[in-house]
């Protein structure tokens, strides 16, 4: 988020991300391949939250400070 706000003279105007709300089943496709897909999420195989969820809370905290 911070470095679209430093895109000088106001030309970043967002970000365009993948719905990232799912969560990846399996590490592996059914033909024995690495599930690519996997790494575009926001949480891991358990459920869990990943570091990159951490970009949204931070620019919220920082609007509501406004």
């Amino acid at each position: 988020m911070d470095t679209v706000k430093q895109v000088p003279n106001q030309l970043g105007k967002g970000i365009y991300y993948w719905e990232p709300c799912w969560i990846p089943s399996k590490q592996e496709w059914s033909v024995g391949h690495e599930n690519n897909w996997a790494h575009l999420t926001l949480f891991d195989y358990k459920g869990n939250k990943l570091i990159g969820l951490d970009a949204f809370s931070k620019q919220k905290q920082q609007e509501e400070v406004r």
